[in-house]
């Protein structure tokens, strides 16, 4: 049975979105990108957010992608999958669209529907050690076509290519240098630094 949340606090002007599933690397359930969608909504009625990060709990995964104990009841026909498809886009698009500026703050792995929820951010901020892939392909998965243009948008036409068709770890240090990540730092200063960023920026 899938499980997990996303924790929310606001305190000046910065809000911070925590996905909280560790053991299951913070996998996404059902319910987390629901709560992000709704997240993503009721902001449109607050003036109190300046900026949003987004984080995993713990440091060993920002995400591990979509929590696969929802797969047998979320996508057990083409209707099912194509609905909980829907689900994953809408909150990704969600937080795409919001009048304020994100940061993803990656910490590990950063995985599949992980991955795609960093590349929704305006701003990633990553540990040195982290890395992002896209498992899609190995899986025997299909991916929709929305999800791919913003992975190309964020991580190059070569980058997307390494993630969806090789399903290959692209490392930090290698994201960093395409563009795709915008800040880096060791993972014990990484914290620090996301905070930096939303306070200039916000």
């Amino acid at each position: 049975m899938a499980s997990g949340d996303v924790s929310v606090s606001i305190e000046g002007g910065i809000a911070r979105l925590t996905l909280s599933n560790p053991e299951r690397r913070n996998a996404i359930s059902s319910g987390m990108w629901r709560a992000l969608a709704a997240f993503a909504s009721d902001t449109a009625k607050r003036t109190d957010i300046r900026v949003a990060i987004i984080r995993g709990e713990g440091t060993l995964a920002f995400s591990g992608g979509a929590d696969i104990s929802d797969f047998d009841a979320a996508r057990s026909d083409s209707s099912g999958a194509q609905t909980y498809d829907e689900l994953v886009e809408g909150a990704c698009a969600a937080i795409e669209a919001v009048a304020f500026p994100t940061i993803a703050l990656v910490h590990g792995a950063c995985v599949g529907a992980g991955a795609a929820l960093a590349a929704s951010c305006d701003l990633r901020v990553v540990a040195e050690e982290a890395f992002f892939a896209i498992p899609a392909a190995r899986l025997g998965l299909g991916y929709d076509p929305r999800g791919v243009a913003r992975f190309v948008r964020v991580f190059g036409s070569q980058g997307a290519r390494q993630l969806f068709f090789g399903a290959e770890r692209l490392k930090a240090t290698r994201a960093y240098e395409t563009g795709a990540v915008d800040q880096i730092a060791p993972a014990a200063e990484v914290d620090a630094l996301a905070e930096k960023v939303a306070l200039r920026i916000g």
